[in-house]
């Protein structure tokens, strides 16, 4: 799949979508596969009001779309909201995977499509 990136609102995730289709749903079935870049994530800069708006959007209008979110190098801050996050997800939680910028570059891009960020 293709890559775009923009930023969330004070820069405390970079966010990334990229379209495809998952082996799980139909082929003509386009999921959301939502990149998190939290490598500059800290207590400053934590935006849990975009995040619950993120996940709120996610589930209103796009319900059965989020194919998988990716939390790149998500750092001790996080860990520690994670579990304050994970219970808001539901069943949705399982979707979530914690991964490393190398993981992503080589499992989600190829060398032609990765983000700048990711380089």
């Amino acid at each position: 799949g293709g890559g775009g990136s923009g930023s969330s609102s004070g820069g405390a995730a970079k966010v990334a979508s990229v379209g495809g289709t998952s082996g799980s749903a139909a082929p003509s079935v386009q999921q959301i596969l939502g990149v998190f870049d939290l490598r500059e994530l800290s207590a400053d800069n934590l935006d849990f009001e975009f995040v619950t708006f993120l996940i709120d959007t996610i589930y209103r209008y796009y319900p059965l779309r989020l194919g998988q979110v990716l939390l790149v190098e998500a750092t001790g801050i996080f860990s520690t909201a994670w579990p304050v996050i994970r219970p808001a997800l539901g069943k949705h939680g399982s979707l979530v995977r914690f991964i490393s910028a190398d993981e992503l570059r080589k499992e989600y891009f190829t060398p032609e499509t990765v983000p700048d960020e990711f380089r």
